[in-house]
């Protein structure tokens, strides 16, 4: 999951009502969830409108359960890997305890929510697309959008001017790609803290088993990818710690090595205040 926003309806004296904190994340990381067949063709067509009884019933997992058994298989490797090293006793005992808490806390904070609305598969007027969706996340869930300190990104090994957010704790609003500065941050699940480069450059794309092509932003990284299978939903945010739009296709083998595809966040928020029928938000 990406980050957080608020929906909310202002009055008159422009007072702000919340309805609410929802994660926002890509359509196509949680529509895997929903039951395969004619359901699942439904809202990848049209979309799911908020309070779908579907939804309510559709738990999400963060991380998720795919995700979780990769890391337990990772530690047993480390585990098996070192087992004839001079320390090896200790290191077992350490990863095994490393283990067995990653499993106490997915067992018992493992929900995340449940799907709230989302676009499915859907392209606006200027073929721009719109993938995404908001998690209903549980009380106990709901997080901010806290963002690297400054530390993390001055030990980029790519960062040798020192390119860093103007702010350091969260992301100040919601802004604008067009206005935005050269370059941009994002947190991916994969690739973590990285720092990318705009281009001008727009693309064509077609996906695997799409019919119909959209029109995207490109974006490259900065000494390295910038985002990588598996960082869909990551915020992107500028120097000013503005959103300015969310990753949908991290750099992929098969489809334009070494680019990435990030969705302008006003073309997302546009979408999402239409099929909502509030207004859009950081948190407060």
């Amino acid at each position: 999951m990406g980050g957080y926003i608020e929906l909310f309806k202002e009055d008159d004296q422009k007072k702000r009502k919340s309805y609410g904190i929802y994660g926002l994340t890509c359509w196509h990381v949680v529509e895997d969830v929903i039951p395969d067949g004619e359901v699942r063709k439904r809202y990848n067509d049209n979309g799911m409108n908020p309070g779908d009884a579907n939804g309510k019933k559709v738990g999400l997992l963060c991380p998720g359960k795919n995700e979780h058994l990769s890391y337990l298989k990772q530690i047993d490797y480390a585990i098996e890997r070192r087992r004839n090293t001079p320390k090896a006793s200790e290191t077992a005992i350490r990863l095994t305890l490393e283990k067995d808490a990653s499993l106490q806390a997915w067992d018992e904070h493992g929900k995340l929510g449940h799907l709230f609305c989302g676009s499915g598969h859907k392209r606006n007027g200027e073929s721009h697309r719109l993938d995404w969706a908001l998690i209903k996340v549980d009380q106990e869930r709901i997080g901010t959008n806290k963002l690297p300190s400054r530390e993390t990104w001055d030990n980029l090994p790519c960062n040798s001017r020192m390119i860093v957010p103007i702010h350091l704790d969260k992301l100040t609003k919601i802004g604008n790609r067009s206005q935005s500065s050269e370059y941009v941050f994002q947190v991916g699940n994969v690739s973590k803290a990285s720092i990318g480069e705009f281009s001008e450059m727009r693309s064509d794309c077609l996906l695997k088993g799409e019919t119909v092509h959209s029109i995207e932003y490109c974006f490259t990284g900065r000494g390295g990818l910038f985002a990588q299978e598996g960082d869909s939903g990551a915020l992107v945010y500028d120097m000013t710690c503005s959103l300015v739009g969310m990753v949908f296709l991290g750099n992929s083998m098969f489809y334009n090595p070494g680019v990435t595809y990030v969705m302008d966040i006003k073309h997302l928020v546009k979408d999402i205040e239409e099929r909502t029928g509030c207004k859009v938000g950081l948190p407060q």
